[in-house]
């Protein structure tokens, strides 16, 4: 499936980023991306990111393209040049609930008993500068094949956009601007085949990963919602706990990274709270849940309520559920139900933690939802509970999910590409 992408934001630069990171063979190709961005600039900002660290899949400019970088010109997790270092290295990706084993690999030495090994010493300043560990190899200019070429676009009007000639099937829009029908259409009077939202909108579906995406219906749904970042940590512990005791009822109240929406020193917004320093303070906002619930758990929906606050961290948000259930339930019936959750078919979305973690660990953890095991109380039928999710990584993994769904089922129907869409 030929993909674009339309904004270059937190969201769309982390979709390009899974995009070109997927293994060879994938379905989804990323052919083109439509940005306000100087070239130079989206490629720094896909390369360096003050949140999850450098890139090492890097991409260069070549004239209106980008041009994903061969592997042995790309970096590795720590920014070291393929070669360069011979010692593994960790990886800083929470993806499940980390093992307890206290084996050596995982037991941290007291000072005293530590060597003085190559690689535990810290070189003066002097040294640094020059080690290979320090040294970043600046990617060599080379020949890039049609392949490895993605098309930089730069047009505010999404119907004039080259999805026709590009044979674009699917746009993931990560603008946030063209949430309506009328601006989806748009894509469609381009020669796109599908609109996917990376937010919530006017969608023939909006879809939950390990939810509802089963309901995906090429010859129906041409424009798709990945809902949002919230509704995706929701769903899926609500269809856990819901399946396993029946919930009655309760409040969701998504503790939220501030995002770019807010301002961050005091100045005019049309919200008078987001208008105040988002670094500076919890800011009460308002959430679409309830109303992104009708589609994704019709059945919940009713009994579903939400809330949430802005806080002052870059990344990484937390949810906490307050549930009536059918039945009393104790608290470890319910830490059990959640960890057999988070092993069963939801394990691709789902995690579960019994370390007492904080916000700072689940930076780039791709779940949708980190069960945080230490939280759950329970109380006769009232339960409450707390999920972690990477607001941004996470979310951007489901977005790349729910098209590598799209793509498959239009596939397997023969829909793949719009009515107008041309191969060129």
């Amino acid at each position: 499936m030929r993909i674009a992408i339309n904004g270059t934001g937190r969201i769309g630069r982390l979709c390009i980023r899974r995009l070109l990171d997927l293994a060879d063979g994938s379905e989804l190709e990323l052919v083109a991306v439509n940005t306000t961005c100087a070239p130079d600039m989206l490629v720094h900002l896909l390369e360096y990111d003050t949140v999850h660290g450098r890139w090492p899949g890097r991409v260069r400019t070549d004239g209106g393209a980008l041009v994903r970088l061969e592997a042995d010109e790309r970096l590795d997790r720590t920014g070291i040049p393929p070669g360069r270092s011979s010692s593994p290295q960790p990886s800083s990706r929470i993806d499940s609930a980390p093992e307890r084993n206290p084996s050596t690999q995982n037991r941290i030495e007291p000072a005293s008993d530590r060597n003085s090994s190559p690689q535990n010493r810290l070189e003066p300043a002097s040294e640094q500068s020059s080690s290979p560990q320090n040294w970043i190899e600046p990617a060599p200019e080379r020949n890039s094949s049609p392949q490895n070429r993605i098309e930089l676009v730069s047009e505010r009007d999404p119907s004039r956009l080259p999805w026709r000639r590009l044979g674009i099937d699917l746009v993931i829009d990560a603008t946030g601007a063209f949430t309506d029908r009328a601006g989806m259409e748009k894509h469609l009077e381009a020669g796109a085949g599908r609109v996917l939202l990376t937010s919530p909108g006017e969608a023939d579906l909006t879809a939950v990963m390990g939810v509802n995406d089963e309901r995906f219906d090429p010859s129906v749904h041409r424009f798709v919602s990945a809902a949002s970042c919230t509704t995706n940590c929701l769903a899926p512990v609500l269809k856990a706990m819901h399946e396993a005791f029946g919930v009655r009822g309760g409040w969701a109240t998504s503790i939220h990274a501030f995002t770019s929406d807010q301002n961050h020193l005091d100045n005019p917004h049309r919200d008078w709270r987001r208008a105040r320093s988002c670094g500076a303070s919890i800011v009460p906002a308002a959430t679409g849940v309830s109303k992104a619930l009708r589609e994704v758990l019709p059945e919940l929906a009713p009994v579903i309520r939400g809330s949430a606050v802005r806080v002052p961290v870059a990344d990484v948000s937390l949810l906490q559920l307050q549930l009536e259930l059918g039945a009393p339930a104790a608290a470890d019936e319910v830490r059990e139900a959640l960890r057999e959750a988070a092993a069963g078919p939801l394990a691709p979305y789902v995690g579960y933690a019994d370390l007492p973690l904080v916000s700072a660990d689940y930076i780039g953890c791709d779940k949708s939802a980190v069960v945080d095991g230490p939280s759950v109380l329970a109380r006769g039928s009232s339960v409450q509970l707390s999920a972690w999710y990477d607001n941004e990584w996470g979310y951007a993994c489901r977005v790349v999910d729910l098209a590598a769904r799209i793509a498959e089922r239009a596939s397997a129907a023969g829909r793949l590409g719009g009515a107008q869409a041309v191969r060129v």
